[in-house]
């Protein structure tokens, strides 16, 4: 079976998903302005970390999606790099889809004539950032452990 990078359904659902992603982003940030609630409020101390005392792979994300929405991106990147590795591609690849759904839909007739000039898509999901996304939450999760054991 020959492997095809591009899956439409795959980028339909993330496409959705950051549709999602984006008004829950919008709803919080109204509800935290409106009424003062923080992210860390909404959210349960990690288990494992109090059962283990050792950090788990997710230790950081509330507190580096916390400073990314602050708009500190060294502080976000330092609490879980995988926050930012997710956000910056995350928008370049909500934005280009974008871009290529609303060409399609106002040119689809010239799809058929001229798919290079008008159908396109700049950047769609492949398993290669699957992959290293995973690489970074497990690099992540080692060093700080291993910080951890040595102070």
């Amino acid at each position: 079976m020959k492997y095809n990078p591009y899956s439409k359904e795959l980028d339909t659902l993330a496409y959705m998903v950051a549709i999602i992603s984006f008004i829950g982003l919008f709803v919080y940030a109204y509800i935290s302005h409106r009424y003062g609630i923080k992210l860390s409020d909404l959210i349960p101390p990690c288990h494992f970390h109090a059962v283990t005392g050792f950090y788990c792979p997710g230790c950081g994300g509330t507190r580096s999606v916390m400073h990314l929405i602050s708009g500190n991106l060294v502080k976000s990147l330092y609490y879980h790099p995988i926050v930012l590795y997710v956000t910056v591609p995350g928008i370049i690849f909500f934005i280009s889809q974008s871009i290529y759904r609303i060409r399609r839909f106002f040119t689809r007739n010239s799809c058929k004539s001229s798919p290079e000039k008008y159908c396109y898509h700049v950047m769609s999901i492949h398993p290669v950032y699957v992959y290293i996304g995973c690489a970074l939450i497990i690099l992540q999760w080692i060093i700080k452990n291993v910080l951890l054991f040595l102070s």
